[in-house]
């Protein structure tokens, strides 16, 4: 719904986007800066989020098409507009531009569609949507699930860091990588060290513990 004067707001959504070129990687250097520090102050507003969301589905360049996604990414948009996720889940899917993808995927942080992305055959793309699944159980079967089937050594790496950023988790983390099964045992040593050493242990020996009074 559009509120104001409808030329103040064509105005404005064409300032917007303006700024958007100017701030890609297409833009002249020196405007670049400049863009980018006023796109980080703007107004996330739904209908900028949806002219960005249009402006990534259709603008020319694909320098324009990753900054447009960038910008929704920074402001979390989709935390506040739900109904531009599936907008842009369509884009992730028709884009042929990787680096296009990478930016949509960020923008993508937090939500069930970035578990979508986890297999894409470009590892920036793989690596952004680890780090865009979210830190639920689903998230960590998620991430287990494609270290046990291996990905490029980039990805890989990305995904230990991820699962062992909160050591509070090493129960569940454990728990959902033993649900996987990992056919070569020499995986898991990496898995085991993305842990502090003793939290690790308290952890193995509270399980053995549990263990001892089930069939005591």
């Amino acid at each position: 719904r559009i509120t104001g004067n409808p030329l103040d707001v064509l105005l404005s959504e064409d300032a917007t986007l303006e700024l958007v070129r100017n701030a890609s990687e297409a833009g002249p250097a020196v405007l670049r800066m400049q863009a980018v520090s006023e796109l980080k102050r703007l107004p996330m507003r739904q209908r900028t989020a949806h002219v960005l969301c249009d402006y990534v589905k259709h603008a020319e360049h694909p320098a324009w098409r990753a900054t447009a996604a960038q910008v929704l990414g920074f402001h979390g948009a989709v935390e506040t507009f739900f109904e531009i996720a599936e907008i842009l889940k369509t884009c992730a899917s028709e884009e042929r531009d990787p680096i296009v993808v990478k930016a949509i995927t960020f923008a993508l942080k937090d939500t069930e569609i970035a578990h979508l992305l986890l297999r894409h055959g470009y590892p920036g793309v793989a690596t952004e949507a680890v780090l865009s699944v979210p830190a639920s159980e689903k998230g960590l079967q998620s991430l287990g699930r494609l270290y046990r089937k291996g990905a490029a050594p980039a990805v890989e790496a990305c995904v230990l860091r991820r699962l062992g950023e909160d050591p509070g988790k090493v129960g569940a983390v454990i728990s959902c990588l033993m649900a996987e099964e990992l056919d070569d045992d020499s995986r898991l040593l990496p898995l085991l060290r993305i842990f502090p050493q003793e939290i690790l242990f308290d952890y193995l020996i509270r399980v053995d513990e549990e263990v001892t009074r089930t069939y005591d």
